[in-house]
């Protein structure tokens, strides 16, 4: 599930020139079928734009994989979302 998230990260092209880097923590809700539900940054990066950046990778990566019925309906999650420039 986070690597399908990890996938959909998009670098804001004004934080990357900027060289700004930082890390955003997310909490996000899940239905049995994988959709995201609701995101929520948890641990902002101090970089509003970097925040925004996750919150938005996390709508673009639903649906996610489904995860086990034995967790539920709804499942909770927290990831933690890493802009870095190579």
């Amino acid at each position: 599930m986070l690597r399908q998230i990890d996938r959909r990260k998009v670098y804001p092209p004004a934080a990357r020139q900027a060289g700004q880097e930082g890390v955003v923590g997310i909490a996000l809700s899940v239905d049995s079928s994988g959709t995201v539900l609701s995101v929520s940054v948890s641990r902002s990066s101090g970089i509003p734009a970097l925040d925004q950046a996750a919150l938005e990778t996390a709508r673009r990566a639903s649906p996610l994989p489904r995860p086990p019925q034995s967790l539920g309906q709804v499942i909770s999650l927290t990831a933690s979302i890493r802009f870095t420039i190579r």
